[in-house]
C-alpha cells in the first residue's frame, strides 16, 4: 500500500515538474550544470567531443546516444537529473543572441528504471495538454495535436505546444515572454530519447533549422 503511494506521490510531482505550461508561474530551476569536461571527469556519463570539418561537434553520452551540433555553441549536462533521476540529458545553447529568454535545446535519454517519468506515453500525456486544468487550456496556452513522425530514421512522437515563461520565477516580478517548444520523443526498446527545443516564441524560427539538424544527426543505442 506504501509503495503504491509513493509511486502515485512520484508521478504527481513528475507531472507538475514537466508540464512547464501549465502552472502559473513556474518554480526556479534550482539543478547545477556545469560545463563538460571538468564536470564529466568526475562521472560514469561521459562525452566524447570531436571537431569534424570546422562546422560540427559530435557529441557523445556514452553508448546511449550522440549528435552533432554547430561548434561554436555550448552544450552542458544535468548532474541532478542523470545521478537521482536516471534521465541523461544535455542542453545546447545557441550563441548569446540577446533575447530575454534564451533557446536551448536538450537531447535526453529516459533509462527503462528512470525515477522521473517512466513510459515515453506519459510523457507525451503530460506535455501535451494542461494536465493540471484536466486538459483545458487558457489564452495564454496553445497545444498542438500530436503527430505520429520519424526523425533520424526513426519512429517519433512530434509535441508542440506554446505557453507563457515567466523570466524571474519566485519573485514578485511577473514579467513573462511566449514560449514555442518542439519535441520529438522516439520509444525505445529500453526506456525512450526526447529531443526538444524551447525558444521565445518570435524567435523559434530562428534556430529551428539547426534543431532539425541536430535531430536528424541523432543516434541511440536502443
Amino acid at each position: 500500500m506504501m509503495k503504491n503511494l509513493k509511486l502515485l506521490l512520484m508521478a504527481a510531482i513528475s507531472a507538475m515538474t514537466l508540464s512547464a505550461c501549465a502552472a502559473n508561474k513556474p518554480q526556479a530551476d534550482t539543478t547545477k550544470t556545469t560545463e563538460m569536461p571538468r564536470h564529466l571527469a568526475q562521472r560514469d556519463f561521459s562525452l566524447h567531443a570531436v571537431n569534424s570539418n570546422g562546422e560540427k561537434t559530435i557529441v557523445k553520452g556514452n553508448d546511449w546516444f550522440s549528435f552533432a551540433v554547430p561548434v561554436g555553441w555550448s552544450t552542458t549536462v544535468d548532474s541532478e537529473s542523470d545521478k537521482e533521476y536516471k534521465v541523461y540529458e544535455f542542453k545546447i545553447y545557441p550563441p548569446s543572441e540577446g533575447t530575454k529568454m534564451p533557446s536551448t535545446m536538450f537531447v535526453s535519454y529516459y533509462a527503462e528504471d528512470n525515477e522521473d517519468i517512466a513510459t515515453y506515453q506519459e510523457f507525451i500525456r503530460v506535455n501535451s495538454q494542461n494536465i493540471l486544468r484536466g486538459g483545458k487550456t487558457v489564452e495564454w496556452e496553445k497545444y498542438e495535436p500530436v503527430k505520429e513522425g520519424k526523425v533520424a530514421g526513426r519512429n517519433a512522437y512530434i509535441v508542440a505546444r506554446n505557453c507563457r515563461h515567466f523570466l524571474h520565477p519566485n519573485s514578485k516580478d511577473d514579467t513573462a515572454v511566449m514560449k514555442k517548444e518542439k519535441m520529438y520523443v522516439i520509444p525505445a526498446e529500453k526506456g525512450y530519447y526526447v529531443i526538444r527545443y524551447a525558444a521565445e516564441e518570435q524567435y523559434f524560427d530562428k534556430n529551428l533549422a539547426a534543431f532539425e539538424d541536430i535531430a536528424s544527426s541523432f543516434l541511440g543505442l536502443y
